[in-house]
């Protein structure tokens, strides 16, 4: 199977998906759907597969609400415009 068969495969579920259920319920309600459409169509899925590795976020004090968000939500750090352009996800 190509990736371009395999895209064609996951978009499809996830619109099947989305016009049997619509709109409403829980993240993990259309996971699991998603995931038996998936099954369904002859892939192999786990669900919430931990991964490895390491975020490393570099914080500007340049706000001071940059001081408070070392500690919070790294979506804050970005709303607060705390978060440099270098950060990476290794």
């Amino acid at each position: 199977m190509t990736d371009d068969e395999l895209t064609e495969i996951i978009i499809g579920c996830a619109y099947q998906v989305h016009n049997s259920l619509g709109a409403g319920f829980l993240e993990k309600v259309y996971e699991n759907a998603l995931c038996i459409e998936l099954t369904k169509r002859g892939l192999v899925v786990r669900q919430q597969v931990p991964i490895q590795g390491q975020l490393i976020v570099s914080l500007e004090r340049r706000q001071p609400a940059c001081q408070t968000s070392t500690r919070g939500f790294i979506p804050q750090a970005m709303q607060a415009g705390c978060l440099r352009s270098s950060e990476t996800i290794n």
